[in-house]
């Protein structure tokens, strides 16, 4: 298990963080959330904390998904 998901973080790249919709902006030292729905990409915007970012996307995919939503923080 632990080394199926150091796979999956390593698949997603350096610039990842470890919840789902969140990504390290590296020029601009923040965390960007962004979630895709009928197939548009929407950015939910930059963070100075990766939590943040994650809980935004949390807001936006309750919103967007309702039950069947994939969350960061169940």
């Amino acid at each position: 298990m632990a080394a199926e998901s150091q796979e999956k973080q390593s698949q997603r790249g350096k610039h990842s963080s470890k919840y789902k919709g969140v990504i390290r902006v590296k020029r601009d030292r923040k965390w960007q959330a962004t979630i895709q729905a009928n197939r548009r990409k929407i950015s939910l915007g930059a963070f100075d904390d990766e939590v943040e970012a994650a809980v935004a996307y949390d807001r936006k995919a309750k919103e967007l998904f309702g039950e069947f939503a994939y969350l960061n923080f169940p």
